[in-house]
């Protein structure tokens, strides 16, 4: 009769992945996740969150400027830009999550991100080189940062604000990129993505 047992968490494939689609909870406290089988090689949504000490983001995924805070990725490498016209030094926290693969999550640590002060032809391309940029370093959480709604839940996943290594002179225009790629295992970051 053991032979007969239904087992479908024993089920193993190399082309899929095993992902949580939605989930449930209710007022008793019982609740349940739906989870779905999705090939690797699949596009994968993400939600960003972007805290900017001052000014507005212009931000652009791959050159293309999205239409809200939730963008879906092709495998490969991709480039997370933006930029903001600010005084001095500028304090940023980045998350990114998968939103039906949770264990997909990156978050603004130091070096992550780099940038430069000033303006570029082309910043927003998987192709542009980044000379001229330079790693971001710990920077420090302003109470224009701590008001907003979402601080909390990011300094609590591990976020960390980061900064440009050197303060802009006066008014200035400061460029930011993150390099990702999208692979069978997840999201992972750097240059040689």
């Amino acid at each position: 009769m053991d032979e007969l047992k239904l087992n479908r968490f024993r089920k193993r494939s190399g082309e899929l992945v095993l992902e949580e689609f939605s989930h449930c909870e209710v007022p008793a406290g019982c609740g349940g996740a739906v989870l779905r089988w999705n090939r690797k090689d699949t596009p994968a949504t993400f939600d960003y969150s972007l805290l900017c000490e001052s000014g507005k983001p212009d931000v652009a995924i791959d050159g293309r400027r999205p239409e809200r805070h939730r963008v879906t990725v092709a495998p490969g490498p991709h480039v997370f830009a933006f930029t903001l016209t600010t005084r001095g030094r500028a304090n940023v926290i980045l998350s990114m999550r998968g939103t039906h693969r949770p264990t997909m999550l990156l978050l603004s640590t130091p070096g992550m991100l780099m940038s430069a002060w000033g303006e570029r032809a082309d910043w927003t391309g998987v192709e542009e080189d980044d000379a001229g940029f330079t790693p971001m370093v710990l920077g420090t959480a302003v109470s224009s940062m701590k008001k907003s709604w979402s601080y909390g839940s990011l300094v609590r996943a591990g976020a960390a604000p980061v900064a440009p290594a050197t303060k802009g002179v006066g008014k200035q225009r400061l460029v930011v990129r993150f390099r990702f790629a999208l692979t069978p295992n997840g999201l992972v970051f750097g240059e040689g993505t």
